[in-house]
Order: C-alpha cells, then structure tokens, then sequence
C-alpha cells in the first residue's frame, strides 16, 4: 500500500509530469522532423539543430516546474501549497525585481533559437541550390529552342547566387547564363525601360536613366528597349547583354521624319566608337510602302513624268526609252501600276497592305518622288541588325515567329509584331524589299516573302529589275548627307566567289579510295529503341526512334514516318535538311518539314529524318555552329554527319517493313550540298534528289571537298535549283556540279526556276514526285 502511494506521489508530481511532457513533446518533434527530412528534402542538420535547443530548453522547464509547483511552511510547522496566483505574482516580482539578468537570458535564448532556425535555412537553401537549382540551371541553358531559357535561368540564378556564390559549378554556369551591358544615349538622362522581346504584351519594366553601366542581364535573351526623355521623341530598340553596349541618340521632337526612324549608323559603325561625328546617320522607313502611299504617287503623274525615273531601262543587255519602259509596268487590266493592282487601283480594303508586284525602276522611281533614296544592302542591313554576326544569327530567330513567313499572303504592315534593332518592322517577311545596289542578274532583294523560307530573312538575293513578281515590295532610306556616305555601299553586289570549278580538277580514283575510307566504321549492335510513337496524323505515324551512333559512345535519333494507307514494304527517303537545322531544337518548330516532307507521306513513301550532330535536338557541341569549312573540325563533323546517315540506313535495314532496295536521298540546301558527296559514300542509296544545292563557294580540304566526290556519284540525280539563287549562284556552283556529276547524262536532271533560294511548292511536288516514280516505281 506504501508502495503504491509513493508511486501515485511520484506520478502527480507537478515537477515529473512536466519532465514527461516535454521529453515525450520533444521526441514527436524529432519523430515529425525525420519523416519530413525523409520524404520532403529537409537538411539533415535540422534534427542536430532541434535536438540541441530541446536540450538547452530542458533545465529552463524544469526550474520553472519546480518553482511553480513547491511547497512552504506555515507558523505551525506543516508544508502547505501556494496558491496559483500567488506563486505567479512572486514568479513576476522575481523576475522584475532580478530582470538585468533574466531578461538578458531570455534575449540569449531567442538569440541562439533565431540563430538555429536561420542554420536551419540556410543549410536548406544551400542544399537547394546544389541539387535541385544547379541541375535546373544547366537544363535550362541547354533548351536552345527556348529563347526564354536563359531568361528563366537568369531569374534563378539570382537566387541561387545569394546561397552558393563561391560555387565552381555556380560560377560556371554564371558565366554561360550572365552578361553585362552598359547603355548610353546623347544626351543623358533618359528613362529606359525593358521586357522580354516575346513578351509583346507584357508591361515595361524600368531599369534607370542613362548611363546604366554594366548592368546583369540574362546572356543571349533579347530584349525590346524604350527610352524616354521629356521633350525628345522615344525611342525603341531591340538588344541582347551579349553585344556589351546599346546606345541611342535622342532626336528633339519634330525632328525626326513621319513614319522614319533613326539609325545609328552602317555596319561596324554601330558597334564602336558610339560617340563619334563620324559616323553616317540616316532614317529609314518604320513599315514598308503602302498602296495607299504608292497610289499618291500614281495620281502625281508618277508613271507620266520622267523626271522621277532617273535610272537607265535596261532589259537584258537593251537599253529601253521611257515609253518603252512604261509598257513592261502595267496592271492586271493594262493600266499602268503595279502587276497585283486591276484598272489602276489596289485591292478594296488594302490600303494599308504593303504595294507589291513592283519592279526595281517603280520602287526608285517612288523613292525619288517622296525625295528619299532606295537604300543600300548594307543601309537595309544596318537598320535590320543583320550586318552583324550575333544578331543575324540571334535575332533572326526571335523575329522570324512574329512575323508574316509561312503565310497565305501580304498583310497590312505592322500588323505583326516582329520588330527590328532600331524599331523598323516586317524587315522579316510579308514582301522582300528592293535595294538599290547592282548585282550580276539585276539588283539586290532582302528580306524575303510571305512564302519563303525563313532564312531568307538574312539571306541576301537577287532578281532582274524589270521582274515583278507579287512578293516584291520595298521601303525608302532617307541620308543626311549623301556625300558623306562611303561610296563602296553603293557600288554593285558581286556574288561570293572563291572559287572557278571550271578548272579544278578532282583526284583520282585511287585518292578518292583513300579519303572515302575515313567514312568507315564497325557495323555493331544498334541497340535501337523505339522512344515515341505518334498515330494521331491522319494520314502517317510517327516513331521517334534512337540507336547507337557510330562513333563516341552517342546515340542518334531519328524520326520515322510511316504512311498509314500503304502496304509495307515502305519505298523510304532519307533527309538531309538545310542550315536551319543548326539553329531550331525540333524538327516540328520549322515549317519545311512539312512543306518538304508532308506530300511524299501523302504519296505512300516512307521518310526517315535523322537528326544529325550538331543539329536540333543535338544541338550544341563542336559541330554548332557550323565550322569554317577549310579546317579539321570541319572534317570531323562531316564524317559524323555521314556516318549518323549511314547508321540510320542500318536500322532502316533492321526493320522488315522497309524496302531497303528503294531508298532515297533528299538534301535540301545545306543536304543538296552534302548531295555532291553523300551517294559517293553511301552505295545503298539508290537515287539522289538535291533542292537548292551546289558546290560550296569557299575553299575546303581535299577529304571533304566536294569535288573530289561527285564524280562518284552514279546513282539517278534529280536537281532543283533557282536560277537567281545568291547562296549558291547558278552558273559558279550549280551547272559545273551538275555537270560533273558521275551518272550518265540520261539519268540526271537540273530543273531551273526564275527564282533565287526558293523552289516553288508545286514545282517541287511534280518533280519529286515524278522522279521516285520513274525509278522506284509507283507505291502499293
């Protein structure tokens, strides 16, 4: 019974209940603690962290305990109990009367608790940082198709740099994602604002006034500027941290022309000595010509009055009088005006659409009577930012998706939000735009249509000045002193040419045997796995496929594309495609491959598209860019593109459903270059279809050269080419490759279209079409 009562004291203990408590409150702590560290990520330390507070805590609880529940003696000797709140008004007094040192702990205690949970976090933020922010880092600036990647890492990585800032890793992926720019403007003081170039409606940003030095921007993301000064006119631009420096002059209000803005300069003019009177100045027109600006012209007399018609006729090689001349620039009904126009008068409700079907001579002539000028290649250049390297490989990406490429036709202009360097728009698209230099067929036209492709935003072309053609268009360029302007930009435009074919001589059979053995490589297991299989197109399946690569431990994806409504064996293709492949991460984000690949799914062909190295999703590494041609790198990736084409023929030859005896070639571009040398390399291709190749105007080693290859080549040749092509000009690059060709004169075929880097549609369809028939026989 004693026993039982000391038991009982024990247990009712205020003193023992409140140890029992808190041991048993702090182990649910600890408990709770490991199963969020176990399952959410929490840093191990905070267990450590928690376990020594809880400690720390235990003495403080038990004083109080025992304090709070202690007995006194009465006049007569016995203990009795303190009332509640007498012993909480004692506590009180006690801690008043002795608060120089219990407040100083209690300060301490909140201090070292603080301190904890501020370890706790930073620990945790740390861990963060180096396993789940890094890796997302790296990820990001690796999306290339992403142009809002960098911006995305960016943001991270403000966060990440406040945790780990002396990481290596973090340091080197500062150094990739991380860029500095300094702006500037004449005069000072300018407010500048900024956003994201896709973000076309999003709201501006402020940054500062001018100067801004050296401000972090994220590396490669381009960005859409306004500046502001009270009394100026504002300004807009578009820049990217990586050029270093965006400067601006402001023009008092009134200044600057209607409908014009200022650029700064020509070619290296714009990216040094920003400060400089040397520099030459002009404006240029913010849209592109209107019908209802050119019908202004018209109703001045303007195909009545030689005075605006300054420049020799000159047809072929015959010099034509005025009336002559007049005759070539009639409507659609005979009447003077532009070829798309009916009884001298443009389109009901066009009168915002850019004027096209126009002839070099009519846009000059509209320039002289508004008394601007054509402008040059390298003026229209400047004011594009496609004179300069980082932009013409940059923003050309950005622009090209907000503007009219890929489109059903013209579009009133600026109804597209693809703005350039210095705020011009539909530079990119809608009509190509005359200029006013020379060039060996006629003059020089940038820009490109509504219906090309989109390189031909930077590409440079050229036409006859009498051609008219509906994509044609134009806008003016308006100098401050002609005389000024260095001459050379006016002079004419020659074609690119290192080279004369015409008397080189490929090496000898013996030496072909030499160089076509660095192609070799062990045929070893594939290893192929099926990654993706799409069935939702109506009329083919896509299986996104990869396998080992022939070379360094790689693996290649392919795309297969199996037509749904032919019987198997399938009649397969292989593609090559052009240079945008370097630039794009997907093979869907750019519309040739539907344009150059859809109608032959249609057909009932089968088309495997490789992704070759250095290209979309296997961007980046040593092979993108492009490397300079006359170099061993070159060499390198050449023998990896070729070897990842002949891989992809040995899976083809791995699956029972393709007629490895029918398979095709089709390069396009920079793969209709490749088809000099390719089939050469490759004997299981069977027939050869180049768009828009030719040889290579730069000089090469004699193991990629491909002249040393084509006559090699025995297979059925089939070639499309335009006959004003600038990238590879006709009578330089195309006739001697055809020509040199190794197939008998029966079996190949150049088909020629008055047009420059560009094949139309239904001309490609017929020839295509009709070729794989007559060599491949016609489908299941």
């Amino acid at each position: 019974m004693a026993q039982k009562n000391i038991i009982k004291r024990i247990i009712s203990n205020p003193l023992v209940q409140t140890i029992l408590i808190y041991i048993s409150g702090g182990w649910i702590v600890l408990e709770i603690t490991d199963y969020i560290i176990n399952n959410y990520g929490l840093n191990d330390r905070v267990r450590d962290v928690l376990s020594i507070i809880l400690l720390a805590g235990l003495p403080v609880v038990i004083f109080l305990a025992w304090y709070l529940g202690r007995e006194r003696e009465d006049g007569k000797g016995k203990k009795v109990r303190i009332p509640t709140e007498k012993k909480r008004q004692r506590v009180i007094d006690i801690v008043w009367r002795r608060r120089w040192f219990f407040l100083p702990g209690l300060v301490v205690i909140l201090l070292l608790i603080l301190t904890g949970v501020r370890a706790i976090h930073q620990q945790a933020k740390i861990k963060w940082a180096r396993e789940e922010a890094l890796p997302q880092m790296q990820e990001w600036i690796h999306e290339w198709d992403n142009i809002r990647a960098f911006n995305r890492a960016f943001q991270l990585r403000q966060e990440v740099k406040k945790y780990i800032s002396e990481d290596l890793e973090f340091k080197r992926l500062d150094a990739l994602i991380t860029k500095r720019l300094t702006i500037f403007t004449d005069p000072v003081g300018a407010d500048v604002y900024y956003k994201e170039y896709t973000d076309k409606e999003g709201e501006w940003v402020f940054l500062g006034n001018t100067p801004i030095l050296n401000v972090e921007m994220p590396s490669t993301t381009m960005f859409r500027w306004k500046l502001e000064k009270p009394g100026y006119e504002n300004v807009f631009a578009v820049a990217f941290a990586n050029q270093d420096t965006l400067f601006r002059t402001m023009h008092v209000e009134g200044l600057i022309p209607d409908g014009m803005v200022y650029v700064e300069g020509i070619n290296e003019q714009l990216s040094r000595n920003f400060l400089s009177g040397e520099k030459n100045g002009y404006f240029m027109d913010r849209y592109e010509v209107t019908n209802e600006q050119f019908k202004e012209f018209m109703n001045s007399g303007g195909y009545q009055n030689s005075n605006f018609w300054k420049n020799e006729f000159i047809l072929d090689t015959r010099i034509l009088s005025f009336e002559e001349a007049m005759e070539h620039f009639k409507d659609a009904t005979g009447r003077a005006g532009p070829a798309g126009w009916e009884a001298g008068d443009y389109p009901d409700g066009q009168e915002d659409f850019p004027v096209c079907g126009i002839s070099w001579y009519e846009a000059a002539a509209y320039a002289d009577y508004a008394g601007k000028s054509l402008p040059t290649m390298d003026h229209w250049r400047s004011a594009s930012g496609f004179s300069n390297f980082l932009f013409r490989h940059s923003l050309a990406s950005h622009i090209v998706p907000q503007s009219n490429m890929g489109g059903s036709g013209p579009e009133p202009v600026g109804s597209n939000t693809g703005m350039n360097c210095f705020g011009t728009f539909d530079l990119s698209g809608n009509v190509r735009e005359w200029c006013w230099n020379a060039s060996p067929v006629g003059h020089i036209i940038q820009g490109g249509a509504w219906n090309d492709a989109s390189y031909m935003t930077v590409n440079i072309s050229q036409i006859p000045a009498f051609n008219r053609s509906i994509k044609n268009g134009f806008r003016c360029a308006l100098y401050q002193d002609r005389e000024q302007v260095p001459e050379e930009v006016f002079l004419p435009v020659n074609e690119f040419i290192q080279r004369d074919y015409q008397t080189e001589v490929p090496v000898s059979d013996i030496e072909f045997q030499i160089l076509k053995k660095q192609f070799l490589y062990d045929k070893t297991e594939l290893n192929s796995q099926l990654e993706e299989r799409d069935e939702s197109p109506a009329d083919w399946i896509i299986e996104k496929v990869s396998f080992d690569a022939a070379y360094e431990n790689e693996r290649v994806i392919a795309y297969l594309f199996l037509p749904k409504e032919t019987i198997p064996p399938y009649q397969t293709i292989i593609y090559f495609p052009g240079s945008w492949a370097q630039k794009y991460n997907s093979i869907f984000n750019y519309y040739s491959t539907s344009r150059n690949l859809y109608y032959l799914l249609k057909n009932g062909r089968a088309v495997i598209y490789p992704i070759y190295k250095g290209t979309y999703e296997r961007r980046g590494g040593s092979c993108n860019p492009h490397p300079e041609y006359q170099s061993h790198l070159y060499t390198e990736c050449m023998v990896h593109w070729i070897k990842d084409l002949c891989r992809s023929i040995d899976y083809l030859e791995s699956r029972e459903d393709i007629d490895v005896s029918r398979i095709g070639y089709l390069g396009d571009s920079w793969g209709g270059r490749l088809g000099a040398s390719i089939p050469a390399i490759e004997d299981r291709i069977k027939l050869s279809i180049l768009l828009r190749g030719g040889f290579s105007s730069e000089k090469m080693y004699p193991e990629t050269d491909e002249i040393n290859y084509v006559t090699h080549v025995t297979i059925p040749v089939l070639m499309l080419n335009g006959k004003y092509d600038f990238t590879f000009p006709f009578e330089a690059t195309v006739q001697p490759m055809y020509d040199l060709l190794g197939t008998p004169e029966e079996h190949k075929k150049l088909v020629v279209s008055e047009t420059d880097h560009f094949i139309p549609k239904s001309l490609m369809i017929k020839e295509v079409l009709s070729w794989l028939d007559k060599y491949f026989g016609p489908v299941n």
